[in-house]
């Protein structure tokens, strides 16, 4: 297929949903329709549908899809005001191993004690490289300033902390790259 007709293809395909989407009187009440740039494609659309003679053509395919898109009528579980499940994720393999020292730190605050235990946990429950990792995401080489070892600032104990739980947890790998926010 070439690029012109994948081009052509979509276009036609984006023209039908803009078609459904203005006979169901969805997109005239979508707050996006307040965009400048929003209203010009509207307009664009609505004049390319006026010189289209192909009209009836189009308005089939946008009634097939307004109608697939009906509600079925029967009553969807109501959810009250429960929060909704986290969503289950994959645990490293060390999380049941660092359970405990997980639970005992999870609701402590972030003292150089407390910084301390979770480091040494790591090191020693799932491995040197990833305690290096954890002290490595924060520039430092020691949780506390040692010779020629860069330490840690008081101000770095919480999120240290908070990242040394979500190591202990299974949540993390630190030795991974860092995912780059959405």
């Amino acid at each position: 297929m070439s690029l012109e007709q994948a081009l052509a293809d979509n276009t036609a395909a984006m023209k039908e949903l803009t078609a459904a989407l203005l006979s169901a009187g969805t997109l005239q009440n979508a707050q996006a329709m307040t965009s400048p740039g929003v209203q010009a494609v509207v307009r664009a659309q609505k004049e390319a549908d006026a010189k289209n003679t192909d009209g009836a053509a189009a308005a089939a395919p946008a009634e097939e899809v307004v109608n697939a898109s009906k509600p079925s009528g029967k009553p969807s579980k109501p959810t009250g005001n429960e929060p909704s499940p986290e969503p289950e994720v994959d645990l490293q393999p060390w999380a049941a191993a660092t359970a405990e020292v997980y639970g005992e730190l999870k609701d402590a605050d972030a003292t150089a004690d407390n910084v301390k235990k979770a480091i040494l946990a790591i090191n020693a429950k799932i491995g040197r490289p990833q305690a290096e990792a954890v002290l490595a995401r924060f520039g430092v080489q020691a949780v506390t300033s040692k010779g020629d070892k860069r330490g840690l600032d008081l101000d770095q104990y919480p999120a240290f902390l908070v990242l040394c739980l979500d190591v202990l947890s299974g949540r993390v790998d630190a030795t991974l790259a860092i995912p780059e926010a959405a």
